[in-house]
């Protein structure tokens, strides 16, 4: 918390411009989704409920399709402010750009795999559930759809939290993806509480308002524009408590407690 609150306090000009080079890599996305909004909102004029419906519904699918590969592109640059992230966690002296870039290619291999796998999850998610929520009203036993929509919400909750694990994991250590989903995922649970909290106040509010109205979705734009670095900083810090108490204490001690507030550190000694 005191790292968190001091880069809040005396660096807020270096943190905003990182989330200013992280939304470039988020416009493509962003375009997808402002794009599609605006012919959903013309198609749903239509004065034929069952063709509004099915137009509206194809729209969303190819949106998300096309939102794929969108994301590909958005993880790769978190990759990048994953591994600035983390210098600044440390407290080390940093060039923003070269170091986003330098980021960028340490972690493009495994950006790329995880973005695909959050595509694919917020697709399910999206698809899905609609899918489901179509077709529970003609259903016999609705409670299935709406057992099916809470695994779609469970799906994409744990997916979102292990890809931002494997980021800030990579950023640290050089492991097999396999290895490092497997690590991630059990980070994931043995932060599970503080993990859906910080989920709740990040992804799953960005996520959640994307999909309110066209007010909500610019007002989370500007919000993602200007402050995606102090959420990324968020994992990270998580992200340490976790790799200290599961990986450096015992396997890298040069790593343990690297980056913890001088003042607090004094007072424990």
């Amino acid at each position: 918390w005191q790292v968190f609150w001091d880069l809040v306090k005396y660096q807020k000009r270096q943190m905003v411009s990182l989330s200013l080079l992280q939304f470039v890599f988020l416009l493509p996305l962003v375009v997808d989704i402002l794009i599609f909004n605006m012919f959903i909102v013309a198609a749903s004029q239509g004065t034929d409920l069952a063709v509004t419906n099915s137009t509206i519904f194809s729209l969303i699918f190819y949106m998300m399709i096309i939102a794929i590969p969108c994301v590909v592109i958005a993880f790769i640059g978190l990759g990048g402010l994953a591994y600035v992230s983390r210098n600044i966690a440390w407290q080390e002296g940093l060039l923003s750009g070269p170091d986003f870039f330098k980021g960028m290619k340490k972690n493009l291999k495994h950006s790329i795999i995880s973005g695909i796998i959050w595509g694919f999850s917020l697709f399910l998610l999206v698809i899905g559930s609609l899918f489901l929520l179509r077709t529970s009203s003609s259903s016999n036993q609705p409670w299935i759809h709406n057992v099916g929509v809470g695994l779609c919400i469970t799906q994409f909750i744990i997916v979102s939290i292990v890809c931002i694990y494997t980021l800030t994991y990579t950023s640290f250590y050089e492991n097999r993806y396999r290895d490092v989903i497997r690590n991630s995922f059990i980070f994931f649970v043995a932060k599970f509480f503080k993990n859906l909290l910080l989920f709740a106040c990040t992804t799953g509010l960005i996520v959640g308002l994307m999909f309110v109205d066209f007010i909500a979705q610019i007002v989370i734009i500007i919000v993602v524009a200007f402050l995606s670095s102090f959420m990324m900083i968020g994992w990270t810090l998580l992200s340490h408590e976790a790799f200290d108490q599961l990986i450096n204490k015992n396997n890298y001690p040069e790593y343990y407690e690297k980056g913890l507030y001088k003042e607090k550190r004094k007072k424990e000694n």
